[in-house]
């Protein structure tokens, strides 16, 4: 997977060191700015190594450059059912599904 093209993603490789992943994600977000899959690959990389409160930042920086990226939707949706945040979690989920209605 690549977040930008040119890009390698550690995030992605078994066994990758969390600070290569994160250096690399921070990389391709200084690259490409505007880039919610950057963003949202951040996200998903905070999330694996229990950060969930930066993933949700991410998730949400995400949707302010794509309101419509379904991914960030559903990952949102996710943390915050953990977190509990039931109504909130709703919401996000129930855009993911009107976005793309073919999810299963």
């Amino acid at each position: 997977m690549q977040l930008v093209p040119g890009i390698s993603s550690a995030q992605t490789m078994p066994g990758a060191p969390a600070d290569r992943a994160a250096s690399e994600s921070e990389t391709a977000i200084r690259l490409a700015q505007k880039s919610a899959q950057a963003h949202c690959g951040f996200g998903v990389l905070m999330e694996k190594h229990g950060e969930p409160e930066e993933a949700i930042a991410k998730d949400l920086q995400t949707l302010q450059l794509d309101p419509a990226y379904v991914d960030a939707h559903i990952d949102l949706g996710t943390l915050l059912l953990g977190r509990a945040e039931l109504t909130e979690d709703r919401e996000y989920v129930e855009r993911a599904f009107a976005l793309n209605p073919k999810l299963p």
